[in-house]
């Protein structure tokens, strides 16, 4: 049984909307990022920077980065970016961008949920990234970031989320640069309440996006003890609403891409193009790389049965990439093959513009197909485990929107 629960949250003020919601953190390098804040000194991007945000020059730690964060958050309370804290609620959040609408009830899910599997999982992390957001929630004090968890369709919750945005107009109303129109609605309705409660608490939810947030969450509850700590900020989407997009690699090679291409050649079946009219035409068991101008189309056959979750999961480009051609050419193995050399960048970027960006660079661009939403959930129900950044939902949740706290003894964050 999940336990899904009203929450004590802070919201931007209207008047702040157009400076502090931050773009989507994994949509930017960490390079976009700093300019980004430079332009943009109010995003609670200030808050949420990590290790890989430390700046190239001076003597930067990572404890540096959580004062910094809690430097900008403190500034932004005190400046009134954000409301007293609200009574305990559900809220509905609409993203809506391009004539594409997803609906989120905004709760408290229970952190032991996440950690005894009530939630189902589909990616591993990485330990270090998940231990710097652990610390994040006990030094800076908040959670602005939803996790974004699914359930099936059901008619009942969408019944009321429909009920309750008709019931008058949202607290909140904003559109961000990037297109993405915004709408928060509180759930005023004690039945509504009870209903959304007594409806999740019997259906499976999936841990959507925010793996590294989950994994931190459990390590800040470990830490923090019973609390604050026993809940987390997510937001919960039905599944048929969401868009999972590709989720591409990009890969710094150094001096080595000409080796890479000839041990490339060597191993595996490859095929040479130059337009993209051919790339998207490759068969279904080639990936498509880009280097030094040209693309490859690489054969990675299928294996196994597609009668099988299991297999299905083994044919996924991501797999199949590392299966294929990141292990047996570059030993980047692993669940998660993490490496200094290995980069990822959203579907929301052309590919003619990540195209360009390898040609510019001298990178290896691996252009994946995007992994459909079924699929995931039938992973996660057989309790399978997808390689890090397989999928890349859009539009994300924002953080500087919804502010909890996540410890008790601060007055400013209480």
């Amino acid at each position: 049984m999940t336990t899904v629960l009203p929450l004590h949250l802070r919201l931007v003020k209207p008047e702040w909307t157009d400076r502090v919601p931050s773009p989507a953190h994994d949509s930017l390098t960490p390079e976009d990022r700093r300019r980004y804040l430079l332009v943009h000194p109010d995003s609670y991007l200030g808050v949420t920077r990590g290790p890989e945000d430390l700046p190239p020059e001076g003597n930067w730690t990572t404890d540096d980065l959580l004062d910094a964060g809690r430097e900008s958050l403190d500034r932004l309370l005190e400046t009134g970016a954000f409301s007293e804290l609200r009574r305990a609620s559900f809220y509905i959040y609409q993203l809506e961008r391009h004539g594409s609408v997803q609906n989120a009830i905004v709760a408290g899910v229970a952190t032991a949920d996440y950690a005894e599997g009530r939630v189902k999982l589909h990616e591993n992390v990485r330990p270090e990234r998940a231990e710097h957001l652990g610390r994040h929630f006990g030094m800076v004090g908040v959670q602005s970031s939803p996790i974004a968890v699914a359930h099936r369709p059901l008619p009942v919750i969408k019944q009321i989320v429909q009920r309750q945005i008709a019931k008058g107009d949202p607290l909140l109303d904003f559109e961000t640069p990037d297109g993405l129109r915004q709408r928060v609605w509180p759930v005023e309705d004690a039945e509504a309440e009870v209903a959304i409660m007594d409806t999740l608490a019997t259906e499976d939810l999936y841990l959507i996006d925010g793996h590294h947030r989950t994994a931190a969450a459990l390590a800040h509850r470990a830490a923090a003890g019973p609390g604050r700590a026993d809940r987390v900020l997510s937001a919960i989407f039905s599944a048929d609403e969401l868009t999972n997009r590709s989720h591409h690699r990009m890969l710094d090679l150094g001096d080595g891409t000409a080796d890479f291409l000839e041990e490339l050649m060597n191993r595996r079946t490859v095929r040479v193009v130059d337009s993209m009219v051919e790339v998207q035409r490759r068969t279904e068991d080639e990936l498509a790389l880009r280097a030094r101008g040209r693309w490859y189309l690489v054969s990675v056959p299928f294996i196994g049965s597609p009668d099988s979750v299991a297999d299905r999961l083994e044919n996924l480009d991501p797999v199949r990439l590392k299966r294929g051609v990141l292990e047996p050419l570059l030993e980047l193995g692993g669940t998660g093959y993490h490496s200094e050399m290995l980069s990822y960048r959203p579907g929301t970027r052309p590919n003619a513009d990540l195209a360009a960006e390898a040609d510019g660079n001298g990178f290896v661009f691996a252009m994946m197909r995007p992994v459909e939403v079924g699929e995931l959930l039938a992973a996660a129900d057989a309790g399978l485990i997808m390689p890090a950044k397989s999928t890349y939902f859009d539009p994300k949740a924002r953080s500087g929107v919804f502010l909890r706290p996540t410890i008790d003894a601060d007055p400013r964050h209480a």
